[in-house]
């Protein structure tokens, strides 16, 4: 289906081992490195403050805390860590009184962690005053997922201001929305045929004219073809972003010009543009001017069975409104770089990226987004329950951005496990090292990679969040800024860290350096494999010397390549070269 995201999924089926051939804004945020502690003065940080950066103050304020080093007296840090507090408050209370709560949310996040206590507000009530702010602009579906947020934050909003909120959800069908906000429950609503018939009407047909290309010295046109659909009467709908990236791909210089074709106008090609976009989730808002025929209701929820049975609408090979179905295969599959997504069995073809799964109820449960060509019956779709996280972004329009920690895990049987800290992150420089378990980020509990994932998701760049771990079964507590996730988090990886941090990070093996051989040569001892990797499915034992002989980074088709030349324990120590290859998909990075 022409998804980028599926090649990590192909490489690791069938590269993992062989043989060499050839309406929330746009952040901007830049990546900012920590400074070595022994370099920061005073003044550095006094110039921080001026500049308004208060959480980069608290951040190296708490590395020095942490690690020491600095010439910094007592009273000194603590008219430091007072002056920035001074700004973060008033920062806060002029984001109350501009309405910019999604700014107002993330300074409670970092003033809560820093032990300042703010009793009149909650992240609950942040967020049902930010559905406020959406539902007086009309902007429905992000004021619905936000006013969502708050009750599920445990914020109870008073009757009568629930009330508009409940009548636009029942005008679009949120029955699970209605089920979990409503006072009264929502609505059952039994599986129906005419209903899911309706609902095809709101599925169009997205169509990106590319120009013209040359193939074997013949110019031919240049199309791609996918699906969408309307999430409101306002003309904006939703599709995935792999198959309109031309149209904000900065790198991509041809021509490109995004058109719709409505169910009921199959002839006629509609302009639309795209108002925002989410690399990470493959997903994009774009938005039309015409007479919407029917808005497709959301599902958030998360109580899925292997077996329930779906159905997917879209324009397979520009076959404009089929109707397919099947069922759901497995749960949880870790195919995005955050998050997961749904295994279905749903027939899927090139063309029915972007297009709606829906239940029996009607409601939009994912989106479908990839399948594997040459596995029949093995499709994906991003699950509704990432929407209330997603779409409000979204609908702020430009590239969503999402904020990182700078930490490559394993999930193992004692927890979230750090493999490495990259080079660069906002968590370089910190005291943290490799086998080193997370137990909470900004004070919630968490054993699995997707619950933090999950937690970081409700976080923007630049909050203060605290992140406890335990070093050798001793706590430890860190506080620290969060940084803006990289576009391309393995190519960041790779332009900065040494080859043994990159060994560990997309091989799963940690390597030391070892001296002996050729002067030019690079030798390495494996000390650890970590189980499931890749260095594991290739018999890649502790104690293993290798030599490595190539270093392929092939960024077009997104992977590294490396030949080594290997004494295998499992070989009997018998010399043999080795080839690998690693996606650049990287689903265990924080």
């Amino acid at each position: 289906m022409g998804n980028e995201h599926l090649k990590g999924i192909l490489l690791w089926i069938s590269l993992s081992v062989f043989v060499f051939s050839s309406c929330v804004t746009e952040s901007g945020r830049a990546q900012e490195t920590i400074p070595p502690v022994e370099e920061v003065t005073i003044s550095m940080l006094e110039s921080l403050l001026d500049d308004g950066k208060p959480e980069r103050v608290l951040t190296l304020l708490s590395l020095m805390e942490a690690g020491g080093g600095a010439a910094l007296s007592d009273d000194d840090r603590v008219h430091l860590r007072e002056r920035a507090l001074q700004m973060m408050k008033a920062g806060f209370s002029e984001a109350i009184e501009e309405k910019e709560f999604g700014k107002a949310r993330e300074l409670f996040v970092s003033l809560t962690t820093l032990g300042v206590e703010l009793p009149e507000w909650s992240r609950g009530r942040l967020f049902f005053e930010e559905a406020e702010v959406l539902r007086e602009e009309h902007c429905w579906v992000p004021a619905l997922m936000m006013l969502y947020r708050a009750v599920e934050e445990g914020y109870s909003p008073p009757r009568e201001a629930l009330e508009p909120y409940i009548s636009q959800a029942k005008k679009w069908k949120y029955s699970y929305w209605l089920s979990k906000v409503s006072p009264d429950g929502g609505e059952s609503l039994s599986p129906s045929s005419d209903l899911l018939t309706r609902y095809v009407g709101g599925v169009v047909t997205i169509w990106v004219d590319r120009g013209i290309s040359i193939r074997q010295g013949v110019g031919v046109p240049d199309r791609a073809i996918g699906s969408g659909f309307f999430i409101d009467d306002r003309g904006h709908l939703l599709t995935n972003y792999h198959v309109i990236h031309s149209e904000v791909d900065p790198s991509y210089e041809g021509y490109s010009r995004v058109f719709v074709r409505l169910p009921s106008r199959p002839e006629e090609k509609i302009p639309a543009k795209v108002l925002a976009y989410d690399t990470v989730f493959d997903l994009a808002l774009l938005k039309t001017e015409v007479d919407v025929p029917v808005v497709l209701p959301l599902s958030l929820r998360e109580g899925f069975s292997p077996g329930e049975k779906l159905f997917a609408v879209g324009s397979p090979g520009g076959l404009q409104s089929t109707l397919t179905s099947g069922i759901i295969s497995a749960l949880h599959r870790p195919f995005l770089e955050l998050g997961d997504v749904l295994q279905v069995d749903v027939p899927v073809n090139p063309g029915n990226s972007g297009g709606p799964l829906l239940d029996e109820r009607g409601e939009v449960v994912g989106v479908i987004f990839a399948g594997v060509e040459d596995f029949e019956g093995i499709n994906f779709a991003i699950p509704g329950y990432w929407f209330p996280l997603i779409i409000p972004r979204l609908y702020g329009g430009g590239r969503v951005m999402y904020p990182w920690l700078g930490l490559s895990l394993y999930e193992g049987e004692s927890g979230i496990e750090v493999v490495e800290v990259i080079p660069g992150g906002p968590l370089d420089g910190f005291p943290l090292s490799p086998g080193d378990v997370i137990t909470s980020i900004d004070g919630r509990r968490v054993h699995t990679l997707r619950e933090a994932q999950r937690v970081l998701l409700d976080l923007g760049p630049g909050t203060l969040v605290s992140l406890d771990y335990l070093h050798e079964d001793k706590p430890g507590r860190i506080i620290t800024a969060l940084g803006e996730r990289p576009e391309r988090v393995a190519e960041w990886i790779l332009n900065r860290a040494p080859r043994p941090v990159v060994f560990s990070v997309l091989f799963g093996m940690r390597v030391e350096k070892v001296g002996g051989g050729l002067p030019w040569e690079e030798n390495y001892r494996v000390v650890r494999v970590y189980p499931g990797s890749i260095a594991d499915e290739a018999s890649i034992s502790v104690n293993d010397p290798f030599t490595l002989k190539k270093w392929v980074v092939n960024r077009e088709d997104e992977y590294l390549a490396v030949q080594l030349y290997i004494k295998k324990r499992t070989s009997g120590f018998l010399d043999a070269y080795l080839q690998l290859a690693a996606s650049f998909s990287l689903s265990n990075i924080l």
